[in-house]
């Protein structure tokens, strides 16, 4: 039993469908054409990680003012929106996600939502199907902002659920937020088929599908009503 949960959106909420490695070569592109070695980016770091790295170098460059800091991050944000919202506009938020949430605030659970997309995407899928009123707490990309999981981000979302760490689940298809997690000391469930991303990020629950977690959440709290 659990007194919060939270949801990572993309790929468990949302089977979201990223061309990530054309995104990727597009924000290497743009950085290198601002300056930052290519040598210095790798088409297989994350978008995210990519970005960080190009605007670490860029900041130890003496002619690199905030200002031209700012700019380069707004650039990166726009390409990465651009992507963001395209695949948006193609889907909607599962069904049986749906369910699942509106089951668990029923049981008086208190969810939160987590996405690295930015706030618009989160809106477009609210505006096909609400959902976000199901949650206590929405986390999403504001701007030029990066967010970046760690166990200080994931505690703070803890904190404003009014939840003890112990009776608080992450779910998630993504070791970059089970591993935090499980080091802050939550429950870790992942849903996933990858064999690569399981074994890195070694979840305390695993389910192939979210049905397979459906059928669990329901039966967990069906059985202690």
């Amino acid at each position: 039993m659990f007194f919060a949960i939270i949801f990572d959106m993309d790929g468990v909420l949302v089977e979201f469908r990223i061309d990530y490695m054309r995104l990727r070569r597009d924000i290497i592109d743009y950085l290198v054409s601002v300056g930052v070695p290519r040598s210095l980016l790798s088409i297989e770091d994350l978008v995210f990680t990519t970005i960080i790295k190009g605007i670490s170098f860029l900041r130890r460059k003496r002619h690199f003012s905030k200002e031209d800091i700012l700019r380069v991050l707004k650039k990166c944000n726009c390409i990465v929106e651009s992507y963001e919202v395209k695949a948006a506009m193609e889907l909607s938020v599962r069904d049986d996600a749906i369910e699942t949430l509106s089951f668990l605030r029923s049981k008086g659970v208190k969810l939160a939502l987590f996405t690295m997309n930015t706030i618009k995407v989160v809106e477009i899928f609210d505006a096909k199907k609400r959902f976000t009123h199901l949650f206590n707490v929405v986390i999403a990309r504001k701007g030029t902002q990066i967010l970046k999981p760690n166990r200080t981000f994931l505690a703070s979302i803890v904190r404003e659920l009014g939840a003890p760490v112990s009776k608080t689940a992450i779910v998630s298809d993504s070791p970059i937020d089970i591993v935090p997690a499980r080091e802050l000391g939550l429950t870790t469930i992942m849903i996933s088929r990858d064999p690569e991303r399981i074994r890195r990020a070694c979840p305390h629950m695993l389910f192939p599908d979210f049905e397979s977690f459906k059928e669990y959440i329901f039966s967990l709290y069906s059985e202690s009503a």
